[in-house]
């Protein structure tokens, strides 16, 4: 069953100094925030690659350029006390998070914070749709769940209830509403999960050894699943078998993040160990193309473009990113300044 809480959306104005981001439902809408930019310090018409949040200082900075000649803003946009970011430059807004657990929406740049939901609980996550019109706030080991549909411009609510026979590990959520579970059973096992957009909760759809990542293709109900256990790779979907993409003999090797392209025709791997990054072609039979770089991933979050991801924090002081746009991909060091300002972007 399916039952829906509380969340928001919000925008914000972004200064920035160029150096060269069974189912019952309750809806509503999100009221918009009343704060306004205090600065708007632009960009000089440079192009943004992406947003990426600085921890040290508790705001945004802003990647300017395009792929192969990017560089991390100087400036620092903060706009109250918040922890955490979860970006979409598709669709150009972000979702912030507060010490307390309540969850803001910001579209990209010039609008007002949105609040969304107040006080989840401290320890919430959220999942961004791959073209980010849906996002699912929750906390893991809980049985619910807030989806928030129509970002970013009118915010919709609903609450999910989550009928599992085990602990809930993470989720992702699919452009049409329907959401992914990898759920931990009580003899430590993990199986893959889907609770559609309408309809009840599926019986398992995957048998996993130990959960890496998940996400799905964008614009459907494919899900791409990595399992860290068995290093592998498959797609799923409540109409298709099982389907495995990729092994430890192509490179997989101990998955821990997966994306899409944005026309679902791509998929992207970061390993732990091994070659940091494989790139599936998930419309032909050809062997994975193995990428090479001088860092560790840690994550995929896309940028501008069908197929560019940032790869690493920020909290290493610069940042790294893969460009699968090209026939042959390729990682992007992006390079930050020494100079660092800090920019109240409301009072």
């Amino acid at each position: 069953m399916q039952g829906r809480f509380q969340g928001a959306c919000f925008a914000f104005g972004v200064g920035l100094l160029v150096i060269g981001c069974g189912s019952n439902r309750v809806t509503s809408s999100a009221a918009s925030g009343s704060a306004s930019p205090a600065t708007a310090a632009s960009a000089a018409n440079q192009p943004v690659l992406g947003y990426a949040w600085d921890s040290s200082h508790s705001g945004f900075r802003a990647m300017l350029g395009v792929p192969g000649a990017a560089s991390l803003s100087n400036s620092v946009v903060r706009q109250g006390s918040f922890t955490s970011a979860t970006f979409c430059q598709r669709k150009s807004f972000a979702l912030l998070s507060n010490s307390t657990g309540s969850v803001y929406a910001l579209s990209l740049p010039g609008g007002a914070p949105v609040l969304l939901t107040a006080q989840v609980g401290g320890s919430e996550q959220i999942a961004v749709s791959p073209s980010c019109s849906r996002a699912l706030i929750y906390q893991p080991g809980t049985s619910s769940g807030l989806l928030v549909s129509d970002l970013p411009s009118t915010p919709q609510m609903e609450t999910l209830s989550f009928s599992t026979s085990g602990s809930i590990a993470t989720a992702a959520v699919g452009d049409m509403g329907d959401v992914a579970l990898a759920v931990v059973r009580s003899d430590g096992s993990t199986v893959l999960q889907l609770l559609p957009s309408s309809g009840s909760m599926s019986s398992p759809m995957l048998n996993l050894q130990n959960y890496g990542a998940m996400t799905f293709v964008p614009g459907g109900e494919t899900i791409l699943v990595a399992d860290a256990g068995a290093n592998q790779l498959w797609m799923v979907g409540p109409s298709l078998p099982a389907k495995q993409l990729a092994s430890a003999n192509d490179g997989i090797s101990l998955p821990l993040a997966i994306a899409s392209s944005a026309d679902g025709r791509m998929a992207f791997v970061a390993n732990r160990t091994g070659i940091p990054l494989l790139r599936i072609d998930l419309v032909t039979n050809t062997a994975p193309a193995k990428v090479a770089c001088a860092c560790k991933p840690s994550e995929l979050i896309p940028l501008a473009g069908n197929a560019i991801f940032q790869i690493s924090e920020l909290s290493s002081g610069t940042l790294y990113a893969l460009d699968a746009s090209q026939a042959i991909p390729k990682t992007l060091f992006i390079p930050a300044g020494w100079s660092v300002n800090v920019t109240a972007a409301w009072q």
